[in-house]
């Protein structure tokens, strides 16, 4: 009888310790593309003419891409990994790729190419709200993002 009870209640522990350490799997969802262009347009959109050139796209991206890094940060265990206690930085690509989202010197002048429909060199609310869900739907992956044409039939 007691060793029964000690059985079960080391598999009580270790179920317990188990759960308590246990992380989600995955990064998280990104941000909804509604709520980062209200954002944008709150926080950068500097000159105020409900449009977001170049620059502040770029101070943008940055802005928030920072905001969440640091929010993220805590939930990140350090187990194995150099970075600024090290000798090694994280941020190295592997292989000499480029991981994660492109710059956002390279991504910023890629959406006014590919969603400025009205052609004034920045992006109003509707056309940086359908850059945003084109890249939302790829899941942050490269790949083309020039928004479908309609008079192409």
């Amino acid at each position: 009888m007691k060793a029964q009870l000690l059985t079960l209640a080391a598999l009580g522990s270790a179920f317990f310790s188990s759960t308590l350490f246990a992380r989600p799997e995955g990064p998280p969802p990104p941000p909804d593309p509604e709520a980062v262009v209200v954002e944008m347009f709150t926080d950068y959109d500097v000159d105020e003419n409900n449009s977001l050139n170049q620059e502040e796209l770029i101070a943008a991206f940055v802005g928030i891409r920072e905001k969440h890094m640091a929010a993220r940060q805590g939930d990140r265990p350090r187990m194995g990994r150099k970075g600024p206690e090290g000798e090694e930085s994280t941020d190295r690509p592997r292989k000499g790729k480029r991981r994660g989202p492109p710059a956002p010197e390279e991504l910023a002048p890629k959406l006014i190419e590919d969603f400025d429909a009205s052609g004034d060199g920045e992006l109003n609310t509707e056309e940086l709200l359908q850059a945003l869900q084109k890249m939302h739907e790829r899941g942050g992956r490269r790949g083309p993002g020039k928004p479908e044409s309609d008079d192409a039939a």
